[in-house]
């Protein structure tokens, strides 16, 4: 009779140990060599290894219930007999077995997974052909939703708020938009609804950009394109003084008792005392160099700013990162394609590019670049054209707080250009998609000419309004803002890279372009005359001015000296007559109507509850313009006779609501409409696509913004520095 180690060694329970121990040992090691190849995460080959475990025990226990065991036995006849089970255990038994071996050797299992896999192979994807090292992080952090309710859209930027977090992280301001004016709203965070006012500012000239000082007591942002300051508790907001002549634009940074911040007329970099005791500002770069600059952040322990640093002013997403060293002026190149840039306690700096926010390991003692180029978070909303600025923010204590979204110049959304009746109904032009603006209807109303937007360039169109053609006119890759000569033989533009000026070129794209006058700064050209005076802007977006140039003389450039305050969208009359433009003189954007040439015979206000982008309809007596809200209105006028001058004089009827249409209202779609009189309708740049539903459309005008906690750990993982 075999030994009982012989009817073992012939069991079906020796044969499942032997083969399904081997079998599970080789999936194993087919699991961990493979599955990283295809960046599957660590959970997928736990999952699969504690499965295979977990079926040991069933295997026995099926191998068990089935063993039957051959007897060695003989009867009369010399037949052996049937092979009889090994055991008559109940199925009951077996059941009861069979549960707890699987939740003793599954609760092994469970335990033992942290020990089995390399950790490192799963959360590691380098790619050697280049500097970008993505990585799947081993540690992710605490996300939570912030929402700050319908903060309206600020008028120019398409952008829904700007966000700052404390350096103690217990902070977040925000801006919440109302028409041309921004509310700074305080919340803290360790409470719930725990939330402030702190004051309102205005949004023509420049605001925003938020920031806390490194103390935390302050919130400093600009407003009205000068850098003011609030305490965190509230109080009067205090201007700081040599930020208005040099005109602040953008973000700002906070270096001990100094800020520094970035000129709207230059774009170069100056320094002013951060207390207010100084009211002349330094300036810090160097305008030789032949760059323009953006965004300053600190690095800290060191005289080194980071810094924007771009070769055209043409939008901020084909610049680069650099170091500026505030004691030389000197500008070193470190991350190409990049902005908006800022040093976290980390050890990375985090930079924008593609809307995309991105993260390198950082060394601030050496100022160098110790690991590859990451992006961390898809999707930062922020305007790549107007100040470069993106909704993201992080504390010192490493908590991350943005706004998803999307790039409101490059987000790729469909932008038409529509007819749109009095009613507001409209009908898109069959235009390729693509994003345009500045549209100019010529004198004879056959053809609209405007700037398609392609990326960093520009270039003027014209779009034949009866035979349905479009065609290029300019191949600069850097022309914008087209006019019309008096007999529509012609288009002005601007040049949007040096050399600026004006220049013009035939209307029917024959001859080669000229220029007209020349000039270190942008010129906007707005209006030309029955006689020949183009009448153009000049500044910044912050400090604009009209100026007027005869093109049948000398060309000298002539300040038409309406006020000390913004003035633009200048539209002469039909007749030559009047001059119609917005200014700011009132606190928000009015229109206005004064004579023309003699513009200081008289002054008339059109508008009353705002008046961009006004527009003629003379024959019927009648204006056209946007109030801030994005509302349409009309307003009629008579023209009667001063009793006590014998003048011409204006009288405006009660401005009437025409019809809403919140289109796209950057400053590279200025002017966004235009009148067309014969048809009795309006050429508008517009959104374009499927209009959503109402829930959609609700939903949308919903702020919310993202909290990650602990987002210095999951830095460390997602971008690890790889140099000593």
């Amino acid at each position: 009779m075999p030994s009982q180690w012989e009817r073992f060694k012939q069991s079906n329970i020796a044969k499942i140990v032997i083969g399904y121990s081997l079998i599970v040992w080789v999936l194993i090691q087919l699991i961990e060599a493979v599955l990283p190849t295809f960046e599957t995460p660590l959970w997928v080959a736990q999952t699969l290894t504690f499965l295979l475990i977990l079926g040991f025990p069933i295997a026995l226990l099926v191998g068990w219930a089935y063993e039957k065991l051959p007897a060695r036995t003989t009867d009369s006849d010399g037949a052996e007999s049937v092979p009889q089970p090994a055991h008559s255990t109940p199925k009951k038994t077996l059941v009861i077995v069979g549960i707890g071996s699987c939740a003793v050797i599954g609760l092994f299992g469970f335990y033992m997974m942290p020990f089995i896999f390399d950790g490192d192979a799963f959360s590691t994807q380098n790619q050697s052909n280049g500097p970008i090292v993505q990585r799947t992080a081993s540690y992710k952090g605490i996300r939570s939703n912030i929402p700050i309710g319908e903060s309206g859209v600020r008028s120019g930027l398409n952008t829904r708020t700007d966000i700052a977090i404390s350096p103690d992280g217990n902070f977040i301001a925000y801006l919440m938009h109302r028409g041309i004016n921004s509310e700074v709203i305080l919340r803290d965070l360790r409470g719930y609804d725990n939330q402030k006012s702190l004051g309102t500012i205005s949004g023509p000239g420049g605001s925003g950009s938020l920031q806390f000082s490194p103390d935390g007591e302050w919130i400093v942002f600009q407003d009205r394109g000068q850098l003011a300051r609030v305490r965190i508790e509230g109080g009067s907001i205090q201007m700081l003084p040599g930020t208005a002549e040099q005109r602040a634009w953008g973000s700002h940074a906070i270096v001990e008792e100094d800020i520094y911040f970035i000129s709207g007329s230059g774009f170069q970099v100056y320094r002013i005392a951060f207390s207010g005791e100084s009211d002349v500002a330094e300036l810090i770069s160097v305008p030789e160099e032949g760059l323009f600059f953006g965004q300053p952040s600190p690095i800290p322990e060191s005289n080194k700013l980071l810094i924007t640093a771009c070769d055209a002013i043409n939008g901020w997403s084909d610049c680069d990162v650099g170091i500026l060293d505030i004691s030389t002026g000197e500008v070193e190149i470190k991350i190409q394609t990049a902005f908006n840039a800022r040093y976290v306690s980390s050890g990375h700096v985090l930079f924008i590019r593609d809307s995309t926010l991105w993260a390198v390991p950082f060394d601030p003692e050496t100022l160098s670049i110790t690991g590859g180029q990451v992006p961390v978070v898809q999707g930062i909303e922020g305007n790549s054209f107007y100040t470069g600025n993106f909704a993201y923010s992080v504390s010192d204590n490493g908590r991350l707080v943005y706004l998803s979204g999307s790039d409101a110049f490059e987000s790729g959304s469909r932008v038409d250009i529509a007819w749109v009746d009095k009613n507001g109904s409209r009908e898109a032009l069959p235009l390729p998609e693509g994003t345009y603006g500045n549209i100019n209807l010529s004198p004879e109303q056959d053809r609209l000419a405007m700037t398609s937007y392609d990326g960093t360039g520009s270039d003027v169109w014209i779009w034949n309004l009866e035979q349905q053609i479009f065609s290029r006119l300019t191949f600069h890759d850097d022309a914008a803002y087209p006019v019309w000569s008096p007999d529509g033989s012609e288009v002005i533009y601007q040049r949007t890279r040096p050399p600026f000026g004006l220049w013009a070129t035939s209307s029917d794209g024959t001859g080669r372009a000229s220029m007209l006058t020349e000039s270190q700064q942008p010129l906007y050209p707005e209006t030309i005359s029955p006689d020949g005076q183009v009448i153009f802007s000049v500044g910044d977006n912050t400090a604009r001015k009209l100026y007027s140039s005869n093109l049948s003389d000398e060309r000298i450039q002539t300040l038409i000296d309406i006020g000390p305050n913004q003035v633009r969208s200048s539209r002469i009359s039909p007749d030559g007559n009047w001059l119609l433009y917005t200014s700011d003189e009132s606190g928000d954007f009015e229109a206005f109507v004064r004579p023309w040439p003699n513009y200081d015979d008289g002054k008339w206000q059109a508008s009353r509850l705002g008046g961009g982008q006004p527009l003629w309809d003379q024959s019927n007596n009648r204006l056209y313009f946007w109030a801030a809200s994005g509302t349409q209105y009309t307003v009629d006028y008579e023209i009667q006779t001063d009793a006590r001058s014998g003048r011409p004089s204006f009288r405006f009827q009660e401005p009437r609501e025409l019809f809403t249409l919140r289109e796209p209202r950057s400053l590279q779609i200025f002017p966004g409409w235009a009148y067309h009189e014969s048809q009795d309708k309006f050429l508008m740049v517009a959104a374009g696509g499927i209009e959503a539903d109402a829930t959609e459309q609700v939903l949308a005008q919903q702020t919310v913004l993202s909290l990650v906690e602990y987002w210095d750990k999951e830095l460390q993982s997602l971008a690890p520095a790889t140099t000593p």
